[in-house]
């Protein structure tokens, strides 16, 4: 979803927020996996209701409980877990039942489908980077089945990133088509059950919609007023159809359009929010998001949850991002900087719109548009957006 002559709706993704992909269509197959109901296991109670209890790896580890609230992934606890890796959080009584994330370190999150009456206990090794795999889970059978699917398909996900990335069209698309085949095989006979919300994402509205309705239409009783189940279906299953919007002059399209992964990225001078000069330059040294947005942008602001997580998740670690407004004045610009929470230094505008000189220099005829930089100024990738920019971090921040 961008702000061009066509505007797609960008998935928020936030179950496996430091994996994510931009799924095309493409051919399916007959399902390989039995159709047979799959029934989940007995619920039990390994620690009193309430409670998240487990070990972590990580000595001294921070662990924190997130759920989806107001568009974005909201912070609800946190504790710090023993020299030995051992933690406790108790939950708050009006904990809805719902999709929420475990995350270890600021980086690495594991998904429990829960509610206050739930008592979970975790055991939890800690990947190089991202998405934690081979939990061992007891207390929540919605999540320990969602947990077995996430085993096979964040490695899919993050073999797809990376021939993306490499520009490998044939790769990709064979591991498109592998991820699309066993998420829908996967979530075939489990359609009734939570667990198969997490499917849905890799799945195409257009060549799986009966299985995504049926999905939704199951589960609606128990989690149809839930944030995230509303996210999914305004936004996944019914998907909105482009429509046109204003169009960027032609002047926008340059020569800047063909700079890829390996190229130098050109240096950004212009003016701040306080009129003074910022240079991309002075950033060097760091891992650096060009962010092209604009505050009228409804796809850029939506975007925007996203790198703020980034930023919080990586700055510390040596990741910056540059903000290039193409808003025309200045108040709304400024304004939207505070309401969306962008609390990075570096904001430029020259106020042009669509005549921005540094958007002009790399060919950005759509927003919102990424660039991401290496630590010597070579750009890594171009549109990175939501789950798919976290998992280029991860890798680059193990």
């Amino acid at each position: 979803m961008e702000a061009t002559q066509q505007r797609r709706t960008a998935g928020w993704g936030w179950i496996a927020v430091v994996i994510a992909l931009a799924f095309t269509a493409c051919g399916t197959q007959e399902s390989t996996e039995s159709t047979q109901t799959i029934a989940l296991a007995e619920r039990t109670m390994p620690v009193p209701a309430g409670v998240i209890e487990g070990t972590v790896d990580q000595p001294n580890a921070r662990i924190e409980l997130r759920t989806y609230k107001n568009g974005r992934l909201t912070p609800l606890m946190k504790t710090t877990a023993d020299a030995e890796g051992a933690f406790r959080l108790e939950v708050k009584r009006d904990l809805a039942y719902d999709f929420h994330q475990l995350v270890v370190n600021g980086a690495h999150p594991v998904v429990l489908i829960m509610d206050a009456t739930y008592g979970v206990k975790l055991d939890l090794k800690i990947p190089a980077s991202g998405y934690i795999t081979d939990a061992q889970i007891e207390g929540s059978p919605e999540s320990e089945m969602l947990a077995t699917y996430y085993n096979k398909a964040i490695p899919l996900q993050l073999q797809l990133q990376n021939a993306m990335n490499r520009k490998d069209q044939a790769l990709a698309a064979s591991l498109r088509r592998q991820l699309q085949e066993y998420a829908m095989d996967w979530a075939t006979p489990r359609a009734h059950l939570p667990s198969a919300m997490g499917a849905l994402e890799h799945l195409d509205a257009d060549l799986h919609r009966p299985l995504m309705v049926s999905i939704m239409n199951a589960n609606q009783s128990r989690m149809g007023t839930n944030e995230y189940y509303q996210y999914l279906e305004n936004n996944v299953v019914n998907k909105p159809k482009p429509r046109k919007v204003a169009t960027p002059p032609p002047a926008a399209q340059s020569n800047g359009a063909g700079l890829g992964p390996g190229d130098a990225a050109p240096d950004i001078q212009m003016a701040g929010t306080n009129g003074e000069l910022l240079k991309l330059s002075d950033l060097r040294g760091k891992v650096v998001l060009i962010d092209f947005w604009a505050s009228w942008c409804g796809p850029c602001r939506r975007e925007n949850p996203h790198v703020v997580n980034a930023y919080r998740q990586y700055g510390p670690k040596g990741f910056e991002v540059f903000s290039v407004s193409l808003d025309k004045t200045r108040d709304p610009w400024l304004k939207a900087i505070e309401q969306d929470g962008l609390i990075w230094p570096n904001h430029v505008s020259d106020l042009a719109g669509w005549q921005n000189e540094a958007a002009r220099l790399y060919g950005v005829s759509s927003i919102p548009h990424t660039v991401l930089i290496d630590r010597e100024g070579n750009i890594i990738a171009r549109n990175l957006r939501g789950r798919a920019l976290t998992a280029q971090l991860a890798q680059l921040f193990p």
